[in-house]
């Protein structure tokens, strides 16, 4: 099973796949959202051709829009494979979090909103 680590930087995630679970985590707030992502679009789209992707967990504190779009096509790709659930955290008092987490639940009900401690 293929693994992937993308370092956390001050305007990315970090992004790792291990055991058949991919993890976003930290801020994404990148104005080059599309290339930044480019290759873990890809990565996924093979991921998904041999199901070795189980779950995507989803734990952003801040995103822009350009990063939002380019989760929105992660969530849309691996919506349409049918192998697992995403996994969207949100802080408790985090409205605004919330608020994106519920957009993308009613455009993608493979979303799942967890509220985090």
């Amino acid at each position: 099973m293929q693994t992937l680590l993308i370092e956390q930087t001050e305007k990315t995630p970090q992004i790792t796949f291990h055991c058949g679970v991919l993890r976003i985590t930290g801020k994404s707030i990148t104005q080059d959202a599309g290339r930044f992502y480019f290759p873990v679009i890809k990565k996924l789209s093979d991921w998904i051709d041999k199901k070795e992707i189980k779950k995507i967990i989803i734990q952003l504190k801040f995103v822009n829009l350009p990063s939002f779009r380019e989760l929105e096509k992660i969530i849309k790709i691996f919506e349409i494979s049918s192998l697992g659930k995403i996994d969207y955290y949100y802080g408790k008092n985090d409205i605004i979090w919330k608020a994106k987490g519920e957009q993308l639940k009613s455009d993608f009900p493979i979303v799942e909103l967890i509220e985090a401690d």
